[in-house]
């Protein structure tokens, strides 16, 4: 049995205009909804269902890896923006007592790669990470659940599905590939890199290469041109009261437009993020004035250097820099955090390429019908090419 609001897909076939919708009282109406031959439902959202907040934070927890990114936090967000193109889809039953089971919460977008339309999850340059959240009961039987529902017909989506920079030995790859696998998927890994990651096990490198003793040289001239009684201080907030304090002090240090928006999105996730604990802010005061913060989300052990703004006015003296070094040396001290990544367009810092580890990382496509395996190829050298050229 299927119920479908209205088709998700780029054409949707004329067999599917005489379904109808069927709404449910308290519940949010799906844009499409299957009945799993194996039990449970696949819903695709493209509005906030507010009835699964719970079961979506509790999932989130649960998941094989953990994505902050993939809470309810960031992708309800996003699905009330204006703009918004994003579907949630997922998979989960009704339990006793009319509570929600999550098994599996994938956000995507319909884009089109080396000229073709593929589901995309959700990534940069939105957020930083895309392993959706599995739950770790049974995560290769809802894995084959997702591909068959996402390959089905009667969705209407592309055929190809797409993960970009996964952490290659992570536990979302690998079980993806054995799921693809195991139902006979045709699949390819590609624009495989190696990136930094920071854990308790060292905070420089032993051995800096001349460049980047330079560079370091340069930036003390310049942090130490800020210093004087009361020149610099640094300060770290995490409660809720601290982190509303704040969002409204992040406006000076955005100078582009459309910042008023971001800063309004911004702030919508940081109040869910802080009301959990899955936030850091790291801030550099200037004569008591903010001119430098990061946001780190944390979930679970894994912590991400997400967004990072500087005052206009100082941005010659490399607070971001200093503002990173200063987080290489309090989360190996937090037992709260087990590794430390960077969103990507942030991997590129001083601060961060004298880390002492590294993990690979990979972009994972999946064909989802017998048929498309031409065009599984043919992305997998796009993403290639556009790693070669330094653009992914």
């Amino acid at each position: 049995m299927s119920i479908i609001r209205r088709d998700i897909g780029p054409r949707p076939p004329s067999r599917l205009k005489t379904k109808l919708s069927v709404v449910r009282a308290g519940r949010t109406v799906p844009d499409l909804r299957l009945e799993l031959r194996t039990g449970g439902e696949f819903s695709v959202f493209s509005r906030v269902p507010e009835e699964f907040e719970s079961a979506l934070e509790r999932l989130a927890i649960d998941a094989i890896e953990p994505n902050v990114f993939h809470t309810a936090a960031f992708t309800f967000t996003a699905l009330r923006s204006t703009e918004n193109t994003l579907r949630l889809a997922m998979i989960g039953d009704a339990q006793a007592g009319g509570a929600m089971q999550l098994d599996a919460a994938l956000p995507f977008r319909i884009e089109s790669q080396a000229g073709l339309g593929v589901i995309r999850a959700w990534a940069m340059p939105d957020i930083a990470y895309a392993a959706p959240l599995i739950a770790r009961k049974s995560p290769m039987a809802t894995l084959d659940q997702l591909f068959d529902a996402l390959g089905g017909q009667l969705v209407n989506l592309p055929p190809v599905l797409v993960f970009e920079g996964l952490v290659a030995d992570g536990p979302f790859m690998r079980y993806a590939r054995a799921a693809a696998a195991a139902r006979g998927l045709f699949f390819r890994v590609s624009a495989s890199r190696r990136q930094k990651i920071l854990t308790p096990a060292g905070l420089t490198s032993p051995s800096p290469s001349a460049d980047q003793r330079h560079r370091w040289t340069a930036m003390l001239e310049k942090w130490t041109s800020l210093s004087g009684p009361d020149g610099l201080a640094f300060e770290m907030a995490r409660n809720p009261r601290e982190i509303e304090a704040h969002i409204a002090m992040l406006a000076p240090l955005v100078d582009r437009r459309g910042a008023h928006a971001d800063l309004e999105g911004l702030g919508a996730i940081a109040r869910q993020l802080s009301a959990r604990d899955h936030l850091r802010l790291y801030m550099l005061k200037h004569h008591g004035a903010l001119v430098a913060a990061l946001w780190q989300p944390v979930l679970a052990g894994e912590a991400w250097v997400w967004q990072i703004y500087v005052h206009p006015d100082f941005a010659d003296h490399a607070l971001d820099e200093q503002l990173l070094l200063r987080l290489g040396e309090w989360n190996p001290t937090d037992p709260n955090i087990a590794a430390t990544r960077t969103a990507s367009h942030n991997s590129d810092r001083l601060a961060c390429s004298i880390w002492p580890e590294e993990e690979g990382r990979a972009t994972l496509i999946i064909g989802l019908r017998p048929e498309c395996e031409r065009d599984v190829d043919r992305i997998a050298a796009y993403h290639d090419e556009a790693a070669q050229a330094g653009s992914v």
